[in-house]
Order: C-alpha cells, then structure tokens, then sequence
C-alpha cells in the first residue's frame, strides 16, 4: 500500500526552523509515522526543542493522523521524499 503526504502547504513554516526544509519536513514526518507504530528508522527530530519544533510537530502529525487513522500497523515501511514536499508512505 501507498500513502502520499503532501507536505508544500506548510513550507512557510518550516523554513522558519532551517533551509533544509526538505529535510526537516522528512525527520518530522518520520516521527510522527513513528508515533503511529509504523516500522522506519528512528528520526533525529526533537519536537521538545521549542515551541517552534513543537508546534510544527503537532501540525504535521495531525495531517499524518488522518492518512493513517484506518491503516494497520504494518510489518515493514519505507519512507521516500518525491520531492517538494511530497513524500510516499509504502508499507506492507
């Protein structure tokens, strides 16, 4: 199964946190993925460092609450940045 996030409606956001928004958009992503029980390797994004990290977080992870509200937990998961703030979830 493929899940697509379409993360472009809060690049504003992120670049007031790094330039790197492709990145941090990523490692964000990937945590609130992981918060969910999906499989992917630990994110070196620290939510606790601010109220700018927290609050983008928390933006994030309730977009990534409703993509994932009726997926089962799977056993294996790949995360792949397309680009522009567009990710693909695969998970089987």
């Amino acid at each position: 199964m493929q899940i697509l996030f379409n993360l472009s409606s809060i690049g504003n956001n992120l670049t007031v946190l790094s330039e790197a928004k492709e990145s941090l958009a990523y490692s964000i992503l990937q945590d609130a993925c992981l918060d969910h029980g999906i499989p992917l390797p630990p994110s070196s994004y620290s939510r606790s460092l601010s109220h700018e990290h927290s609050y983008l977080f928390e933006l994030v992870k309730g977009y990534v609450d409703e993509k994932l509200l009726t997926v089962p937990t799977p056993s294996y998961a790949t995360l792949t940045n397309l680009g522009h703030l567009h990710f693909q979830l695969d998970i089987t």
